[in-house]
């Protein structure tokens, strides 16, 4: 009505997401195929979450793909939200449309406007305050307090932050302060052998991605000028040639850790914007290049060179970080995502969370592997890995941005609920070893190929009362514990019994584990434990496994699984290779304090610092 002019309207297609022309984009990444790339790469938070129940989202993203083409996004989360998303888009059309002569023009310089749920707002308050310009002074102190303490990642991350604040509040003090942080920042990145970390400081790279991101949003802000503009963009490009581009490599053939992951998302984002908007500065697609071989190779494999309940997931989440914004759909096309999320279950227990071997320092672990499991629901509708993720969400009340999360229905979301739990996770389960990750960590002696395992476990239901037990197998992977052939952890009746986790107490001691000393001597651990056989019938279930040399001994554990009493019976066998004098210690940690009751002994659980040894 305001302009004459009638718009074609129709549902968008995978063929638009990279905008072949302008266009006005409604709903969110869950139900519009248009935003994937616009949310996958930071341009806009729209999702089952962001703005919340009945909120809305109004934004122009400007020519994100580098062809001309602009976009409107009219953002909700749900059908009540773009209501009153597209009344508030009406609102804004009436204030901008004009006249030249008697033909009406509607210009958005820049238009931003938003409206959060309750939910989101409790995480974010600042996203429902005004524009605050003591913001600027305060931002600088705190930088400069960064670069005092040698904070890890260093501004950096103040810059993936303030970023962060830019995108939910639209404020020109935060695209002020992000262009006054990088002068400060690149002004302070010289040599100083007292800096640990480089110029640059501690793992700065590891928000590079956000902070790409958080650039090609904020440079077209109307408060800031060309000069600041080209400073920034210079500033930034020095960072990601001396910080963040030299760390983003892998050898072909060898699995990624997340010390290579995190550089190398920010080396695909800053190949993307400096190849878009700046298509003769060749590091560009250099760099675009660079990201790809990175992501490409590890696409190909389902285990990072981690070995631990929290790296792993976060190399793996980046890798589908890569995947969903580049795009490259190879890890879910050729079923490596769908192994991951399986993988990620299996070594989940009853209670909900990831069993924590090697790099956690409390036995519920971290959220780190909500993001693989939202990408791959995302992606391939999986719906184990849809209901992990709905679990988890529930069970932490954990919210991240640009991470594809849903909320789960309470069906879904109760482990108790075996209707909703997936099949195939129960009884004995062994979960294969990847083979690129034996050629990364590569030792001189080893089991047969095809003895090697990476976990097994055992698990009645999903029910919280059934019991559900985890072995490892290895004794190598980066940020790895020395527990191979131990008993990772044992949770029944609604809690955990035999824990094995603390980020530095990575020696056998810590763990459900044996010690053998030879005549007072302890050797190196063996890399790899040997399965030497597996199986169940309807009433029991076993395993039989080996680590061959370790101490000039061979240490065999049979966990034997009974069934109908749903209880463990764990023999261990040491014998000899050579003469000696052997000392062996077994060793298991509970949870809790014991406590002698007119039952028996029991084991109550008195906060998370009492351990029985």
């Amino acid at each position: 009505k305001k302009t004459g002019v009638t718009l074609p309207s129709r549902p968008a297609t995978a063929q638009d997401r990279e905008l072949p022309q302008d266009a006005i984009l409604l709903g969110n990444v869950f139900n519009n195929p248009a935003l994937l790339l616009l949310y996958a790469r930071g341009f806009t938070p729209v999702d089952a979450i962001c703005p919340g129940a009945g909120g809305y989202l109004l934004q122009t993203v400007h020519d994100p793909f580098g062809n001309g083409h602009s976009a409107i996004v009219v953002g909700a989360s749900d059908a009540s939200g773009l209501q009153t998303a597209a009344n508030a888009f009406s609102t804004k059309i009436a204030a901008a449309t004009t006249a030249a002569g008697d033909v009406p023009v509607l210009a958005f310089p820049k238009l931003f406007a938003a409206q959060y749920s309750a939910e989101l707002l409790r995480r974010y308050a600042w996203a429902g305050r005004n524009d605050d310009p003591k913001r600027l002074q305060a931002g600088l102190k705190e930088a400069a307090n960064i670069l005092a303490t040698g904070k890890h990642t260093s501004i950096a991350g103040l810059l993936r932050d303030t970023a962060l604040r830019y995108q939910l509040t639209g404020h020109a003090t935060d695209a002020r302060l992000f262009v006054a942080l990088w002068d400060l920042y690149a002004k302070s990145a010289v040599a100083d052998p007292s800096k640990f970390g480089g110029p640059w400081g501690f793992d700065s790279d590891f928000p590079s991605y956000q902070v790409v991101c958080g650039w090609d949003n904020i440079e077209e802000d109307p408060a800031l000028t060309d000069a600041e503009r080209l400073r920034v963009t210079g500033e930034m490009a020095r960072w990601l040639r001396e910080a963040v581009v030299p760390k983003a490599t892998v050898r072909p053939g060898r699995v990624a850790f997340n010390h290579q992951t995190f550089p190398a998302l920010g080396v695909l984002r800053a190949g993307l914007y400096f190849s878009q908007s700046y298509p003769q500065v060749p590091e560009g697609k250099s760099w675009l290049a660079q990201a790809d071989r990175v992501f490409r190779d590890q696409a190909q494999y389902y285990k990072a060179n981690e070995d631990c309940n929290t790296y792993q997931w976060l190399t793996d989440g980046h890798m589908m970080s890569y995947a969903l914004a580049r795009p490259d759909f190879t890890v879910f096309d050729n079923g490596n995502a769908a192994r991951i999320a399986n993988y990620c279950i299996g070594t989940m227990n009853n209670l909900g969370y990831q069993v924590p071997y090697g790099d956690t320092g409390i036995w519920t672990g971290s959220t780190a592997e909500q993001v693989p499991l939202n990408a791959v629901a995302f992606a391939t509708g999986q719906a184990a890995g849809r209901w992990a993720a709905g679990l988890k969400y529930e069970l932490r009340n954990s919210f991240s941005l640009y991470s594809f999360q849903q909320p789960a229905a309470t069906s879904e979301a109760k482990p108790e609920a075996k209707n909703a739990a997936p099949a195939g996770f129960d009884g004995v389960r062994l979960w294969p070893l990847e083979p690129a990750f034996v050629r990364t960590f590569s030792a001189e002696a080893r089991p047969a190929d095809s003895q090697l395992f990476d976990k097994i476990s055992f698990r009645k239901s999903f029910s919280e009362n059934d019991s559900y037990l985890l072995l490892d197998g290895l004794n190598n992977g980066g940020h790895g514990h020395r527990d191979g052939n131990s008993i990772e952890q044992l949770t029944q009746f609604g809690r955990i019994w035999l824990a094995d986790n603390d980020y530095f107490k990575t020696h056998v001691k810590y763990h459900n584990s044996m010690q053998i000393l030879r005549d007072g001597q302890a050797s190196a651990l063996p890399a790899y434990a040997a399965l030497l056989g597996h199986g169940e019938t309807g009433d029991y279930g076993y395993s039989h496994t080996q680590l061959a040399n370790y101490s000039g001994a061979d240490w065999d554990r049979y966990v034997i699984w009974l069934k109908k009493e749903d209880a463990y019976l764990v023999l261990d066998k040491v014998t000899a290779r050579e003469a000696g004098e052997y000392q062996c210690c077994l060793l298991w940690h509970g949870v809790g304090a014991a406590q002698l009751s007119e039952d028996g002994l029991l084991l109550q659980q008195q906060g998370p610092s009492m351990w029985l040894q």
